[in-house]
């Protein structure tokens, strides 16, 4: 919840400068006595691929519950059900498959979200077996994560801390600079304590971080198995988490020793509780580290020795790299947003010959890339008149060379 949520009185600047107020009076030292600790994974959808004419079945130990209608891009949304250790048929996640979106190029694509609780409840099924059952039983060949969600729990503050210090200048962030965060508080007691932020942009396709106090959000929004899973860990004490959301586009850049990126193993490996650190050790990389005005490098990640219980080391762990960011030529993505820039030159340049046979040219080497075109244009068009209204554009013109183009 934000400041104006809270208190619609208060300015935006009065908060920002609350909170400098208080970092002024924070030095930063870590608690000699440590803190307790526990990492994991808190939310997963992976992508697969299928042969053609596939099915899902179904078998004694495996339902779907098919919903009435599907999602914007896909037509099918099933609830998957798996048989348990209590024989009792446990609700594991939920499948998407058959596309309608027709920019989704591949047609057989499908989708897994697993359930929140198997990440938290030993007494569910444990969200690694899910995943190796199904790709076994349904034969998937794993295409990769769309995205994973890494957290850090702890009994400690010191994360939002730091970034009181840094937002009142008293320490600098190392590497890449970051933009100044959405900031949050709770105006129970003090309204200069900061209570969570988040870094990055949410719909990004690489990270974003967030930082916050978990005890006032499950709070607000509880989740029992979250609730029993902290309290056997940390008992009453208030717990604050930090949370890596990785995206597909990043995660493409992890590598694991001794296996092949197309073996399903690949990425399964990624998701293994004995790799989880190394993954955010690598997702923290020079984005969440500062430095004192002596030089000092502060890292709130170092030392962070999770519970040894909260391990599971029953599959073998591999070494896991990251590699240099691979960009792809001439992706459609790359293509659309070229297209739009030739069209923009076309209006602007009042129906140039030379702009229109570049849009011709491109529109006739790609169907995908016409469609998406006669589907944007109009509000593309709109968006150009509202920054610049071309008075020697013709529309007359336009309509033609939309016939010749998409012909």
């Amino acid at each position: 919840m934000t400041i104006f949520q809270q208190n619609p009185e208060l300015r935006d600047s009065d908060f920002h400068e609350r909170v400098r107020s208080n970092a002024q009076q924070v030095k930063f030292q870590r608690s000699p006595q440590g803190f307790k600790c526990s990492i994991g994974i808190d939310y997963c959808i992976m992508n697969f691929t299928r042969s053609e004419n596939h099915i899902f079945s179904e078998s004694p130990k495996l339902k779907l519950t098919y919903e009435p209608f599907g999602t914007r891009h896909f037509n099918q949304r099933a609830q998957i059900f798996m048989l348990n250790g209590s024989n009792e048929f446990e609700n594991i996640g939920v499948l998407l498959y058959e596309p309608k979106n027709p920019f989704i190029q591949d047609k057989q694509l499908a989708k897994v979200q697993i359930s929140n609780h198997c990440f938290y409840r030993k007494d569910s099924l444990n969200y690694y077996i899910v995943l190796e059952h199904l790709i076994e039983f349904w034969q998937l060949i794993p295409k990769g994560f769309e995205r994973l969600d890494f957290y850090i729990d702890k009994n400690s503050r010191e994360d939002l801390e730091l970034f009181e210090l840094w937002y009142a200048n008293r320490i600098e962030k190392k590497g890449r600079p970051l933009n100044e965060p959405s900031m949050h508080h709770q105006d129970k007691t003090d309204n200069r304590r900061l209570t969570g932020l988040g870094i990055g942009k949410r719909s990004s396709r690489n990270k974003h971080l967030r930082v916050y106090d978990k005890t006032i959000e499950n709070t607000d929004k509880p989740k029992a198995h979250i609730t029993e899973y902290h309290k056997a860990i940390f008992g009453n004490e208030r717990v604050y988490r930090t949370e890596f959301q990785l995206h597909d586009n990043w995660l493409k850049t992890l590598s694991v020793s001794d296996i092949k990126e197309t073996d399903r193993n690949f990425w399964m490996a990624v998701i293994r509780q004995v790799n989880i650190q190394s993954i955010i050790e690598f997702a923290n990389k020079n984005f969440y580290v500062f430095l004192t005005p002596s030089g000092e490098e502060i890292n709130s990640l170092e030392g962070l020795n999770p519970l040894p219980y909260q391990l599971d080391h029953t599959y073998g762990g591999h070494d896991i790299e990251r590699i240099g960011r691979r960009k792809k030529k001439n992706t459609l993505y790359s293509q659309k947003i070229h297209v739009k820039r030739v069209f923009r030159s076309y209006y602007e340049a009042d129906n140039c010959e030379n702009w229109a046979y570049c849009l011709s040219t491109l529109l006739n080497a790609n169907e995908v890339l016409k469609e998406y075109f006669l589907m944007k244009v109009e509000y593309w068009l709109k968006d150009f008149i509202k920054e610049y209204e071309n008075p020697h554009f013709n529309f007359e013109f336009l309509h033609l060379d939309i016939q010749e183009w998409t012909k």
